[in-house]
C-alpha cells in the first residue's frame, strides 16, 4: 500500500516520564505542513535550555514568560493557507486541528528522528497507541535507525548532512517545523546518494 511519507519532530519540557509537549511540526513530501505550539505544557519542567533553545524559537511562546498564568490568557488560534497550518491551543484544541488537517492525506506513515520520544508523545496526543486516527500508520518510520542501515552515523548533525536539501526558510533548530523540515531533507539526501551510487 502507498502511504504518503509525513516528516514529523516535536519539542517537548524533557526526557522524562511526565514529559510534555511544547510544539509539534509536521511536513510531507509534498511540502504541506502543520505546525502548533501548546499552552498547557508543564512550565515547571522548564529549564534553561527549553527557554533559551526551544521557547526562544517558537513563533507565540517565545512572547510570553513561561508561566501558567500567562500561557492561559493566549487565545486559541489556527492560520491556514493553501500548504500551512499553523496553531496555537492546549492540548484539545491541536488534537482537532492535527486530524482536520491529516484526514484529507489519505493513508500516511510517520517518520520520526528519535521515535522513542517524539512517536510516544504524538500517539499520546490522541490518547494513546491504540486510539492513532485508522488511516495513521501504527508502525512509525525512524531517521535515525534510516542513517544508520545506509551507512551514515545516527548522530550527524542533521543540518550540515541535509546541506542546501534542507530549504527552509525560516527559524532553527529545535523549532519543532524547521527541523521536520530537515528530517525530511535527509532522507531526500540518502536516497539520492544511493540512487547516484546505484547508477556508477
Amino acid at each position: 500500500m502507498n502511504r504518503l511519507r509525513i516528516f514529523y519532530d516535536s519539542e517537548f519540557t524533557g526526557l522524562n516520564q511526565r514529559t510534555t509537549l511544547i510544539s509539534i511540526g509536521l511536513v510531507t513530501v509534498d511540502g504541506n505542513s502543520f505546525y502548533a505550539e501548546f499552552t498547557d505544557f508543564d512550565c515547571e519542567q522548564v529549564d534553561d535550555f527549553i527557554r533559551d533553545e526551544v521557547l526562544a524559537n517558537t513563533r507565540w511562546l517565545r512572547k510570553s514568560p513561561a508561566v501558567p498564568s500567562r500561557l492561559a490568557s493566549l487565545i486559541p488560534k489556527s492560520l491556514i493557507s493553501e500548504q500551512e497550518t499553523v496553531c496555537l491551543g492546549n492540548k484539545g484544541y491541536i488534537r482537532k486541528q492535527l486530524l482536520s488537517w491529516l484526514l484529507p492525506l489519505g493513508d500516511v506513515e510517520i517518520w520520526a528522528d528519535h521515535v522513542s520520544y517524539d512517536w510516544v508523545l504524538f500517539c499520546e496526543l490522541f490518547g494513546g497507541a491504540l486510539s492513532l486516527p485508522d488511516h495513521v500508520h501504527w508502525i512509525p518510520r525512524d531517521l535515525c535507525t534510516f542513517l544508520e542501515c545506509h551507512g551514515h552515523d545516527p548522530d550527524v548533525n542533521r543540518c550540515e548532512f541535509a546541506g542546501d536539501l534542507a530549504d527552509v526558510a525560516s527559524s532553527q533548530p529545535h523549532n519543532a517545523l524547521y527541523d521536520a523540515h530537515v528530517a525530511m531533507a535527509c532522507y531526500r539526501r540518502v536516497i539520492l546518494d544511493s540512487a547516484s551510487d546505484s547508477m556508477q
